[in-house]
């Protein structure tokens, strides 16, 4: 177990945090008492999971409080707004896909977005009541993501926004850069509350962008509207999700993410889901190299932190502990994608200066939520488990009480996530465990790292967990076969194993129950519609807005193998 000196770590968590969620510097010493409380705790030293524990998770990664704007001044108390965040009782991310609708057609994208919007979206009506419902998560509620599809394709979006903030609700947003993205809804996304917009970007030219994006003189457009945020006083985060065609251009991109004055690189690492399942991932060998980049890149101004891996936290705790005379290569058995990256990251923007990787936070299911179009509620936009509709559902209820969520929070995982040292801290990602086998509390196939011989945990609770995993198991294939039961056009999987993703293939045509529409769909099945319904663009949970504010775009995978 890394361990780091527990009152110098919760005050770089909480310099990370002042940064993010715009707290000033007086206000902060409104939590430096739980600073006291988490060193008087842990006698001398803390595990980075324990200092989290005491400081309510205050920095994040995967997806954490990424400054959409502060936790409600303007109606809450201080007390309120400073209570550490407890992962058990409410996320600090809601993740809200407001419409499916998008004018761009992204190769990556999660939920296959379509250009009109859909059938079965959740009316205005319904979307007030859900913001009205987030308040059931005390002593907080969580940061509300509005996102897409484009979240711009709604015409009632600032109305929604303007009613979470009533409350005091923090707020961001996940655009995609169209017509749509002007100065003056810069402008009123700034006056709504909203102090951080992300953009995605995928290339650092012309030609790998737009390839990715689909759109000619995107990559001249993106520049354009992250300058133009900029200019208006806009926290922008940069959205990269990471893939073969474009992993040797991520030291040119970190450059670009400086040179426009972004201030958080949030990094995706590809999830084989829906448009996705297209495009080919890293080997856990280079997602490592990536990763130990990532960490130097944060040494250049900006935030820097991931989506679907979390394995990057425990690289920099890792890093964070190593000597800083030593080499980073040698002492973590790095490749040569790291040193090419690492070269050219240093030819383009000079020597480095401290860290500011993110590494403690949330996962799918811990700290996170997302809510579809529809109103499906799911872990996370590339974690297509549905857990029930907001509709008929307490949502307060499903993130507290649902055994999937429960078991993701505590750990209790199969594989080398179950015995690794780092469970806590990093836990794998649950939506590339569910993508290859099925099975969302599996082991993270993209990580590299052997966990330590002596930290695999107490038989008794190897065998306990084995068993709830396996109930869980078959409740998670029972909701599967009665989801696919009622609709034409079912798909059967054929899973091609060592590919890590399903062939479909047409089954025979039968009789569209009557009720059909209004069953519940676990997510895993090409969301088991009638063809001709798409899904929806993600920028890689582009949220989230994703994510960070990245996208978290839904959802609708391919089925998973069985």
């Amino acid at each position: 177990m890394v361990e780091i000196p527990s009152l110098e770590r919760a005050e770089h968590l909480l310099a990370e945090a002042a940064q993010d969620l715009g707290v000033e510097e007086g206000e902060q010493q409104c939590v430096r008492p739980q600073i006291a409380m988490a060193n008087d705790s842990v006698s001398g030293r803390s595990t980075p999971g324990e200092v989290e524990r005491r400081l309510g998770g205050a920095a994040d990664n995967d997806g954490g409080p990424d400054g959409y704007g502060t936790y409600g001044r303007e109606t809450r108390s201080r007390n309120e707004e400073h209570e550490p965040v407890n992962f058990e009782q409410a996320p600090i991310l809601l993740f809200w896909e407001t419409t499916k609708a998008c004018g761009l057609a992204c190769r990556h994208c999660r939920a296959e977005a379509i250009a009109q919007p859909q059938p079965g979206e959740l009316t205005t009506e319904q979307g007030l009541k859900l913001i009205d419902d987030l308040r059931g998560f005390t002593p907080r509620s969580p940061v509300i993501v509005f996102t897409g599809g484009d979240p711009f394709m709604r015409s009632d979006l600032f109305d929604l926004a303007r009613h979470a903030r009533a409350y005091g609700m923090p707020i961001g947003f996940a655009p995609s850069v169209t017509p749509l993205l002007t100065r003056d809804v810069a402008r009123r996304m700034r006056e709504v509350g909203a102090k951080t917009v992300s953009i995605s970007l995928d290339g650092a030219d012309a030609e790998t962008h737009e390839g990715v994006r689909g759109v000619a003189g995107h990559l001249r457009e993106t520049e354009t509207a992250v300058r133009m945020l900029v200019d208006e006083g806009i926290s922008v985060q940069i959205n990269t999700t990471v893939m073969r065609r474009n992993v040797e251009q991520l030291a040119d991109i970190a450059s670009l993410v400086a040179g426009w004055g972004a201030r958080i690189w949030e990094v995706f690492f590809l999830i084989r889901v829906g448009r996705g399942s297209e495009l080919e991932d890293l080997t856990p060998q280079e997602n490592e190299d990536v990763a130990h980049f990532l960490y130097d890149a944060s040494r250049y101004g900006f935030i820097v932190r991931t989506v679907e891996g979390p394995f990057f936290r425990r690289v920099v705790a890792q890093r964070r502990d190593l000597d800083p005379t030593a080499d980073p290569v040698s002492a973590a058995g790095l490749g040569a994608l790291y040193r090419r990256l690492g070269a050219r990251l240093r030819q383009d923007l000079g020597e480095p200066g401290d860290s500011r990787a993110q590494s403690v936070g949330t996962r799918d299911g811990k700290g996170i939520l997302f809510v579809s179009h529809d109103g499906d509620v799911y872990p996370a936009g590339f974690l297509p488990y549905r857990l029930g509709n907001v509709r008929t559902d307490s949502i307060v209820d499903l993130y507290r009480d649902h055994p999937l969520l429960r078991s993701i929070r505590a750990t209790e995982f199969s594989g080398r996530c179950g015995v690794c040292e780092f469970a806590d801290m990093c836990g794998g990602s649950r939506a590339r465990a569910f993508a290859a086998t099925g099975d969302a509390l599996g082991e993270d196939p993209a990580c590299v790292y052997r966990p330590r011989e002596d930290s695999a945990p107490d038989p008794e609770r190897v065998s306990q967990r084995a068993v709830e995993s396996d109930q869980l198991g078959r409740r998670q294939s029972t909701d599967r076969a009665r989801a696919e039961g009622g609709f034409r056009d079912r798909l059967e999987v054929v899973a091609v194993r060592d590919r890590r993703h399903a062939q479909p293939v047409r089954a025979p045509e039968r009789e569209l129950a009557p009720d059909a529409a209004d069953r519940p769909r676990d997510g895993s099945h090409r969301d088991a519609r009638p063809h001709g319904e798409g899904s929806v663009a993600t920028d890689d949970q582009d949220r989230p807005l994703a994510d960070g504010v990245g996208e978290q775009r839904p959802v609708e995978l391919a089925p998973p193998h069985p």
